[in-house]
């Protein structure tokens, strides 16, 4: 088992505020997203981080109105392949399609036997056009509460083993709200780290990263 300390990327490209942050911490890992750069890439190398996950493209997209719609499985497909390929050839091996889908799918009055059907279709996709040495992991979802997180997992259970690693966010969510009930709770609450214990029954011996 390997552990890498690390730093999820900023939700936009990063500044040198940022990377100062990543100097002067000497992690070692970094969670991108799909829009960042091979220069923003190049110059986290050079500040020593040896590892890469590349978090791509949600599966919710949105209209030039601002409406937001679910594409069919080939665009989504079409549009991870293009994202994977690219940092790809700049070695980057770890990808998590999607996120949270458990919140983003809800507005659309869709549940998890939707998003298995959806997320099967995507990888037959995906997998025939990708390197083997291309690992993608299974996306997360959201444990607090109010989202119903053991109800969308439920008809993925056998879905999950088509992916190399499990994506798990173990991380601030509470069943309190308010910014100062962030981190309110024990840490081995399910919202917390209690959800990478349950991972590990769920799927055994599949590799979590957080």
């Amino acid at each position: 088992m390997t552990f890498l300390s690390g730093v999820h990327a900023p939700n936009s490209h990063f500044e040198e505020a940022d990377y100062e942050i990543i100097r002067l911490s000497g992690c070692r890992a970094v969670r991108l997203f799909w829009y960042h750069t091979a220069d923003e890439v190049a110059r986290l190398r050079a500040l020593g981080v040896t590892h890469f996950t590349v978090r791509l493209q949600n599966s919710v997209w949105e209209r030039a109105d601002g409406t937001e719609y679910i594409p069919s499985y080939q665009d989504y497909g079409e549009a991870l392949i293009e994202r994977a390929l690219f940092f790809y050839h700049l070695g980057i091996l770890d990808f998590e399609p999607d996120c949270e889908t458990n919140i983003s799918w809800r507005p659309h009055h869709l549940g998890g036997w939707d998003y298995r059907a959806f997320i099967t279709d995507v990888l037959d996709v995906v997998r025939p056009r990708l390197p083997l040495s291309v690992r993608l992991g299974f996306p997360s979802v959201s444990f607090a509460a109010e989202w119903l997180p053991m109800e969308w997992l439920g008809p993925l259970k056998d879905t999950a083993p088509l992916f190399d690693w499990l994506a798990v966010h173990s991380y601030y969510q509470s069943d309190k709200t308010g910014a100062a009930a962030i981190l309110a709770g024990p840490l081995n609450w399910i919202q917390f780290g209690g959800n990478y214990r349950w991972y590990e029954t769920w799927q055994p011996g599949m590799p979590i990263q957080i």
